[in-house]
């Protein structure tokens, strides 16, 4: 006997679009004092350096990011 999953209408996730949502206090710590920052921290703390927007940066419908240089991101940015 198969047994079939209900297949549901495209799109069938929950996501809030928070591109256009401008971040009252961009500088505030998003990890709580004397933790290491995880991956996802870090990587907010790049793409929010003005310097570096011509390297790496968020994609226009803000749900993704793009190396735009690798070259400079691997020696710049990454050590």
């Amino acid at each position: 006997v198969k047994v079939y999953r209900e297949l549901r209408p495209a799109p069938y996730y929950f996501y809030i679009d928070r591109s256009r949502e401008v971040d009252e206090d961009a500088l505030a710590p998003l990890s709580p004092p004397l933790c290491t920052p995880n991956f996802v921290i870090k990587l907010h703390a790049i793409l929010i350096r003005e310097d570096v927007k011509n390297t790496i940066a968020w994609m226009p419908h803000g749900r993704a990011w793009k190396v735009i240089d690798p070259a400079e991101f691997e020696t710049r940015i990454l050590p």
